[in-house]
């Protein structure tokens, strides 16, 4: 592999990295809004759609972590491509922007998480809205 495409890839590795960390630590402040919300707010008309909130942000955990994994896997063939010559530049290549595709739609989807979560605080703190 060219030592610009393997640069390059590892700088975009090291990108997406830095994205699921975003996404990782708004989701970790979502979960304490959720434990804030049945702290303060707690009635038990909120229970079930605090459930589904929750639930939604534990599968963001997963689906976070997954990536990771795919990254590193990633990582890992990058390193063996630069050190040990191995010919499978095309396969990498199209293995990371699979990877960057669907960290691009996980960010996507926990944008419109994130909307949906604020406006049910919204109706929360405001229930004169509803």
């Amino acid at each position: 592999m060219r030592v610009t495409t393997a640069k390059q890839l590892m700088y975009e590795s090291d990108t997406l990295k830095r994205m699921l960390g975003l996404l990782s630590d708004e989701n970790i402040y979502l979960k304490n809004k959720v434990t804030e919300i049945l702290r303060t707010y707690f009635d038990q008309s909120l229970l079930e759609e605090i459930e589904l909130f929750n639930n939604r942000f534990v599968r963001e955990d997963i689906l976070i972590s997954l990536l990771r994994s795919d990254i590193a896997e990633m990582d890992d063939l990058l390193l063996k491509e630069t050190f040990e010559n191995v010919k499978a530049p095309g396969e990498i290549e199209r293995n990371f922007r699979l990877i960057r595709n669907n960290v691009l739609n996980a960010e996507m989807q926990f944008e419109i998480l994130k909307k949906d979560f604020a406006i049910y605080i919204s109706e929360i703190y405001n229930p004169k809205w509803k």
